[in-house]
């Protein structure tokens, strides 16, 4: 079966192929930072943490990633680990923890690529960590600025998934 994503579908099909790859280079080009990015973050991460906070109030769900496993066991540090050496990861030291794996429900094969794992140096979620892990894994970061973000959700939110491949056609 071959691997399908609806927005480059969409895209080629009322842009045209030279505009699809066009917007492929584009979205390859990091843009350069401004003077005031650094506040710009501080402000849109507390915003997100707020939209996101308010709806897990809200519906009493998790808002992403809501399928996904856990599990609880123990990590012992190997006697010869192949890392830098740190004072967190000591040879033999051996922590509770705590691991979720999950994924975002897509409508096709590019949402496989918001997958997520989070390690939680700690025996629950109630208990202080240490150590927090949290990582995204699959063959590419989509969501790689607030913007693309605030997109995502809103496309999530109204269901307008086409305006939202024409924007971001690798979502």
């Amino acid at each position: 079966m071959e691997w399908k994503n609806f927005g480059y579908d969409i895209y080629k099909e009322i842009k045209g192929e030279e505009e699809f790859n066009k917007k492929m280079k584009e979205a390859n080009t990091i843009p350069p930072g401004g003077t005031f990015d650094d506040v710009k973050l501080c402000l849109e991460t507390g915003k997100i943490k707020l939209l996101f906070g308010a709806a897990a109030l809200y519906t009493g769900k998790r808002p992403t990633h809501s399928v996904g496993v856990g599990a609880q066991g123990i990590a012992t540090i190997v006697d010869e680990p192949q890392f830098p050496e740190c004072e967190f990861f000591t040879p033999g030291r051996s922590f509770p923890v705590c691991l979720r794996h999950s994924t975002l429900k897509g409508v096709d094969d590019a949402m496989l690529n918001f997958l997520s794992a989070t390690i939680r140096f700690s025996e629950s979620h109630d208990d202080d960590s240490p150590l927090d892990i949290p990582m995204s894994t699959g063959r590419s970061t989509v969501l790689w600025n607030v913007q693309t973000i605030y997109d995502a959700m809103k496309a999530n939110r109204t269901g307008n998934r086409k305006e939202y491949y024409l924007t971001t056609p690798d979502q």
